[in-house]
């Protein structure tokens, strides 16, 4: 419905494409609003960094990019269309099994990760997730939700301290064996609402001797841990459906206070008297 433009840019003297090229005045219509493309493609607007995901060419393999080159690469800022549920037909036969974090990621500071990696059920690997910059991140609701076959998540470089809402974070992640909340940093946070529930096989939290889940605005935290099944502290504390909610988050101490989490052991290095090297793990007795 555009009828005219002719002098949609007259006088722009200073606007400059990203790839260079400057306003004309045979050029000074609509035909330039367009990210610029350089000599064979000229346009006077400049594309912005943004997180997208390319699908590989085994459609097993997911990588994501923090740049302004997704024309290029051909990637989507909607990847939840490369997992198996996919309503595109083009993608019905995606098993994303691997999803590989670029290092430009690590330049991205996005607000929220909500449903990031969500029902990726043939995910079984992340790779360099500690290129992921989450010290902006308020929302971290079902970023790993229905992840079935993940076994291992790396949280070592998570900042968690504006999170406000983890609500379904790691719901139904039935593969994990362990996992380590040392970086989690719980005092922004409002809601833990279901966030390990359904992980029926998780036995093993790891936290570090001084973690608490001390949080002043924190307000709801039914269902934590519910159907944890598996999961049990480090003193012999076992799975209680009395206490599915944020109570027991904390390390195990026995009778007295019990909790759900073990602490990280530490490794100590032993160097005997005849030059012999052993590593041993210790823990710090609470």
């Amino acid at each position: 419905y555009l009828e005219r433009s002719g002098s949609m840019f007259l006088g722009c003297t200073s606007l400059i494409g990203d790839q260079g090229s400057v306003v004309t005045n045979a050029h000074l219509d609509v035909a330039g609003a367009r990210p610029d493309g350089g000599i064979d493609n000229e346009g006077y607007f400049t594309r912005t960094e943004e997180v997208y995901a390319v699908l590989e060419p085994d459609n097993t393999t997911m990588t994501m990019y923090f740049d302004k080159q997704r024309e290029e690469r051909g990637g989507v800022t909607n990847w939840l269309k490369y997992n198996n549920v996919s309503t595109n037909p083009d993608k019905q036969n995606n098993r994303v099994e691997k999803i590989v974090l670029d290092e430009s990621m690590q330049q991205a500071k996005p607000n929220s990760t909500e449903e990031w990696f969500d029902a990726f059920h043939y995910l079984t690997e992340i790779v360099h997730l500690d290129y992921l910059n989450t010290s902006k991140v308020r929302n971290m609701n079902s970023m790993f939700n229905n992840c079935n076959r993940l076994r291992e998540i790396d949280l070592s470089h998570f900042n968690t301290s504006k999170v406000k809402s983890m609500r379904w974070m790691f719901v139904n992640c039935d593969s994990l064996t362990e996992i380590d909340l040392n970086s989690f940093d719980m005092q922004s946070v409002e809601t833990t609402w279901c966030l390990f529930n359904g992980c029926d096989y998780l036995p093993t939290i790891y936290c570090s001797n001084d973690w608490n889940v001390t949080a002043p605005n924190l307000t709801e935290s039914r269902y934590t841990f519910g159907e944890c099944f598996s999961l049990g502290g480090e003193k012999g504390t076992v799975f209680d459906t009395d206490h599915e909610d944020v109570s027991y988050a904390r390390p195990d101490g026995g009778e007295d206070a019990p909790g759900y989490f073990s602490t990280t052991p530490y490794v100590v290095t032993i160097l005997s008297e005849h030059g012999t090297v052993t590593t041993e793990e210790k823990r710090i007795n609470l």
